[in-house]
């Protein structure tokens, strides 16, 4: 945060000091920072850049830490009344921030706050409004580089490099997106406040979602077979067994070629054979033996 306070004031005075517009300068100044810098018109014009920010910057970080205790000193109060009233059992409540265009609703802990003296409010706050203005402002970044990337195809016709193009736009782009995110995160914070001290307006912040376990479904192409066969069958009598396919019988230690003459014997019949071992497979794969 601080170094943001800094890159704002940096880019509001080399905004204006070249040209000596206190004017501009003072109301751009109070429309940011919420308060009157303690300058005038000379010293603005006059003095060298760095002793210009650095005295504004000293005003702005002692007007914000002012500011944050204003905002403890009254939210502690309501914070122990939420906390001593019986029919409340919050953990984590929501806070509404407005800096009187729009509200954000910060999520602190109730117990934290109190212990620290309402100083955790204030890191809950910053923490919540930045997060809340970069997503924001980061959505926006995505679709202006979405729209410079369709932008930058008719610098073929100009015979320029698009992709060259596209490197310096976007760089300027995101230069901007800093420049803005600052801005924004700072005017927030030094704008907004707690619109009202109600206790009643205090809600119980909501429990983060429980994740829960992916079941896996059946593949419908595996369950369908199985279905079809039920209701083929349902009401049906119960059919004969299949054979089961023998797997063939060689006498174990001893390999015969494809064209090796043996001597198979049907153990039901007594049938004996002499033929060559690549047509007595499948005579074996039904039960048939080899003789030695």
């Amino acid at each position: 945060i601080i170094n943001m306070v800094y890159d704002t004031l940096g880019d509001l005075v080399e905004a204006y000091q070249p040209s000596k517009d206190w004017g501009g300068f003072r109301l751009d100044f109070f429309r940011t920072f919420a308060f009157e810098p303690e300058m005038d018109a000379e010293h603005f014009a006059n003095e060298d850049f760095d002793a210009v920010c650095n005295n504004l910057f000293h005003q702005a970080t002692q007007f914000y830490k002012e500011k944050g205790q204003r905002i403890a000193t009254a939210a502690l109060p309501v914070f122990r009344q939420v906390h001593n009233d019986k029919n409340n059992k919050f953990d984590k409540i929501l806070v509404p921030i407005t800096d009187g265009k729009k509200t954000l609703q910060v999520t602190s802990v109730l117990q934290e706050v109190i212990d620290k003296e309402g100083q955790s409010l204030i890191t809950d706050i910053e923490k919540g409004i930045s997060i809340a203005i970069i997503d924001d402002e980061w959505k926006e970044h995505l679709r202006a580089m979405d729209d410079l990337r369709q932008s930058v195809q008719g610098a073929v016709y100009e015979q320029k490099d698009p992709l060259l193009i596209y490197k310096f736009e976007s760089f300027e782009l995101f230069k901007s997106l800093v420049a803005r995110i600052n801005q924004e995160i700072v005017g927030f914070l030094y704008r907004g406040g707690l619109p009202a001290s109600d206790p009643g307006q205090m809600r119980q912040a909501p429990a983060a979602p429980v994740k829960q376990p992916k079941l896996q479904e059946s593949h419908p192409s595996l369950d369908a077979p199985v279905e079809a066969e039920t209701a083929s069958t349902r009401g049906a009598a119960p059919t004969a067994p299949r054979p089961v396919k023998m797997a063939p019988v060689v006498k174990e230690g001893k390999t015969y070629g494809r064209n090796d003459v043996v001597t198979v014997r049907n153990m039901q019949t007594g049938e004996v054979k002499n033929i060559k071992y690549k047509k007595a497979l499948p005579l074996l794969a039904q039960g048939w033996v080899i003789e030695d």
